[in-house]
């Protein structure tokens, strides 16, 4: 929300995050293979050759259609996530944020349940109630919602704090639950002849796939204003400020998307050695930094329910660790 703008072009600074984590994916690729060669070998010389035939080894059983298979519909699902998170940040404080986003567990469980037979324990299942109940803690009680907005965005009104920041939230954390049980099942399981995908490489798949359709959206929107654009109705509707690509960019807006972009590779490395469930619940260490960010540098006291929240979410984390299924 620091860096920025409320009128940047959303789709912009999610088709830009995109990139950089195919960047840094593909860069991650084939540095491990490179790691994982020089382990085995001790000549230097034969170590790049060594490298680019691991590196064409993995990708023997790599076709475009098990591409589309693994990575299609997760894609999507995280290209409409991406825009309508970037959304939620400029409504919503950063603890409030991280709160709703803990919502991501509880689809996560019910779809690797569905897609993977992964039981929780009945303990697990209460812990994940309480993490749900944290997220409704977060918003703040209904009678705090109906006498205004947060303290922290004094220029939001309370209809604008939930139809574009919570609203869009929730909806992004239901689209990444459901877009991670579909990756860790990818990433553990053999999809159309090739097994167990490498997580960088697979991070790769799914951002070119991601910005494939967010500059097909965009195309989309600008094809349509330039056939609408001699329609009096049309003409007679402002252009929402910021519709350029860069508008309202800074070199300071490359910070979020770049941390942003390295946290969605660490995610699919988490994905395949642990799965989206534990994911879901790593995120706390976010709530922490955020609730302590808030503190230090915004200097917005941390609200009774928000501090219930964290109490909850800490209780959550306790009882789905200490009892595995």
């Amino acid at each position: 929300r620091l860096y920025i703008h409320p009128s940047t072009n959303k789709q912009s600074v999610a088709l830009v995050e995109e990139v950089v984590k195919m960047s840094l994916g593909l860069g991650g690729w084939v540095l491990s293979s490179y790691v994982a060669q020089s382990s085995l070998i001790e000549d230097a010389s034969s170590l790049s050759d060594r490298t680019v035939q691991d590196l064409s080894r993995q990708l023997s059983s790599w076709s475009f259609t098990s591409t589309l298979l693994a990575a299609g519909l997760p894609s999507a699902l995280y290209a409409i996530q991406g825009t309508l998170q970037y959304t939620a940040y400029q409504h919503l404080d950063s603890v409030t944020f991280n709160g709703l986003v803990q919502f991501k567990v509880l689809t996560s469980a019910l779809c690797c349940y569905i897609l993977l037979g992964k039981r929780q324990s009945p303990w697990q299942c209460v812990s994940l109630g309480l993490l749900l109940l944290s997220n409704i803690i977060f918003q703040g009680t209904w009678k705090s919602w109906r006498k205004g907005a947060s303290k922290s965005l004094p220029s939001i009104t309370q209809s604008q704090r939930f139809m574009l920041g919570v609203l869009p939230c929730i909806m992004a954390t239901f689209l990444s639950g459901t877009a991670g049980a579909f990756s860790q099942r990818c990433l553990q399981q053999q999809v159309d002849g090739m097994q167990h995908r490498n997580a960088y490489f697979y991070t790769v798949e799914i951002s070119a796939l991601s910005a494939t359709y967010l500059i097909a959206s965009m195309a989309a929107n600008w094809i349509g204003g330039e056939v609408f654009g001699d329609n009096k109705q049309v003409k007679a509707i402002p252009r929402e400020r910021g519709s350029g690509f860069f508008h309202d960019w800074s070199h300071k807006t490359f910070i979020p998307v770049a941390m942003k972009a390295t946290a969605g590779l660490l995610t699919a490395l988490v994905h395949q050695h642990l799965g989206s469930v534990v994911k879901g619940f790593a995120l706390v260490l976010g709530l922490i930094f955020s609730a302590l960010l808030q503190l230090g540098l915004e200097g917005t006291e941390l609200t009774f329910d928000q501090m219930i929240g964290t109490a909850l979410v800490l209780l959550s984390c306790w009882l789905h660790f200490t009892d595995p299924s």
